[in-house]
């Protein structure tokens, strides 16, 4: 499954409507109906209740939709996380002393 496809049933879940979501995602509400209903049909499990509108999440689709949230933060802290890393952002350095020294030298430089 593609992570980037958890935002189309999260957005889904915040619009409550195929079809304001599909606006939003710039797809067709046929083709997005399809993929959720690929998904579904993966768990084995509904995640929207269509008897009702606004549409509802079944208590399935409460907790995909709980960690897909996760996923999606997840996935948002590693790009940044590596985006810092290779603007070397993060800077890792090793100190070697020999350990008699260290109790008169390290107090210097270290607080």
């Amino acid at each position: 499954m593609d992570l980037d496809k958890f935002k189309y049933i999260v957005c889904i879940a915040e619009e409550k409507s195929f079809t304001k979501a599909a606006q939003k995602l710039y797809i067709s509400q046929p083709a997005l109906s399809q993929y959720v209903a690929t998904i579904e049909d993966q768990f084995k499990t509904k995640f929207f209740d269509r008897s009702c509108n606004p549409l509802k999440l079944t208590p399935a689709g409460e907790i995909f939709i709980k960690k897909a949230l996760e996923i999606i933060n997840l996935k948002k802290e590693l790009w940044r996380d590596l985006e810092d890393s290779s603007n070397n952002k993060i800077v890792t350095f090793s100190i070697g002393i020999s350990p008699n020294r260290s109790p008169y030298i390290l107090p210097l430089f270290i607080p």
